[in-house]
């Protein structure tokens, strides 16, 4: 989203020291999407590499923590830039871990990310809000300096066509009826079904819809999603959007890890993808009596199958539902019997606790 480079510092409870030294100084940095094919191109490595290098002086006196959206690839990259990129990802990864500094990142298991199609215009047009940026997809004048700097890029801006390409960015969703033919569709199929450049068929739909469209943008590979996925750092999280045909993930993303990544691919054990989804991120965020099966914690509880679990769900068809989950308690209560929703509401916000 918008907020897709902001940086959430948050007081985390630190090891060692005085803990009110340790609470002053420890943090978590939490970063949002940060893709490693584009690291070379905006200086995210820079970027990501920052709070681990301040680590250093507060590592000394309490524990260090940070926390960011998984790294991810892009096509358009050559191999030797991704090569090179996640290299430098890992051994930040590695440096921290060797300096005491704690280090997590959330990952969905896809080689596609979603988000609103509106992130492919250059920052200053959104400036204003979504008023002001229909005001100047009014505008012929405008659009021409829209496409002139999506296609020269502008330094430290995420530009999504550059780096998946026109043919790569699909339309998930609109709210209006009168655009749903376009649901499913790349822009440049777009532009060849509207008879005009990708680039004004695109602008057309945003207007159309008012800003209120949802995409999905292949850029990864099989390779890359295994490097960090198996990463002890790693979490694994959806980080969906719903609406419209959603990404996979939000249906599907922790069942494909433990069927695809687990019982098909044998990339990770089945006890290692059972914690990155449940007791490590827990102790992440800070949450008490969540993540484990022992006496005293809340029951969370999923039984499902390990020889028939899976996602169903695809870019085309992704509102599916996975299968091989029986049963699923939320808080003490069935919430999911035999595979049928029981419609019981037993959920709660969790909050993190709170430091002693």
């Amino acid at each position: 989203g918008p907020d897709r480079n902001r940086q959430h510092h948050h007081i985390h409870r630190g090891e060692g020291g005085d803990a009110k030294t340790t609470q002053q100084k420890a943090r978590v940095i939490r970063f949002h999407g940060l893709r490693t094919g584009r690291f070379e191109r905006v200086g995210l490595v820079a970027e990501f590499g920052e709070p681990i290098d301040e680590g250093g002086p507060i590592a000394s006196e309490g524990m260090r923590a940070i926390h960011q959206e998984a790294p991810t690839y892009t096509d358009q990259a050559t191999e030797a830039e991704i090569l090179v990129t996640g290299i430098k990802v890992v051994d930040l990864l590695d440096n921290a871990a060797a300096e005491g500094i704690r280090t997590s990142f959330d990952q969905y298991p896809y080689v596609a990310g979603s988000t609103m199609l509106g992130v492919i215009l250059p920052p200053w047009a959104h400036d204003g809000g979504t008023d002001r940026l229909l005001e100047r997809l009014r505008s012929a004048e405008l659009r021409e300096r829209m496409i002139h700097d999506i296609e020269n890029g502008i330094p430290g801006w995420d530009n999504f066509v550059d780096f998946a390409g026109l043919d790569q960015i699909f339309v998930t969703s609109v709210k209006t009826d009168a655009n749903q033919d376009l649901v499913g569709k790349s822009l440049q199929q777009i532009g060849e079904i509207r008879g005009k450049s990708a680039y004004d068929a695109a602008f057309d739909l945003l207007l159309a819809e008012e800003n209120a469209v949802g995409m999905v943008d292949f850029y990864g590979t099989e390779e890359h999603v295994i490097r960090f996925l198996t990463r002890p750092e790693q979490n694994v999280c959806t980080d969906g959007l719903l609406g419209g045909k959603p990404h996979p993930r939000v249906f599907g993303s922790f069942p494909r890890v433990l069927g695809k990544y687990v019982r098909e691919e044998k990339a990770l054990t089945l006890e290692d993808a059972i914690r990155k989804m449940t007791a490590k991120p827990a102790e992440v965020f800070g949450f008490e009596r969540r993540g484990q099966l022992k006496a005293g914690n809340f029951a969370d509880v999923v039984l499902f199958n390990p020889n028939t679990i899976i996602d169903k769900g695809t870019f085309v068809e992704p509102i599916q539902f996975p299968v091989g989950i029986e049963y699923v308690l939320i808080n003490g209560q069935v919430a999911l019997s035999c595979g049928r929703y029981d419609r019981v509401l037993a959920g709660k916000v969790l909050r993190k606790a709170r430091m002693r």
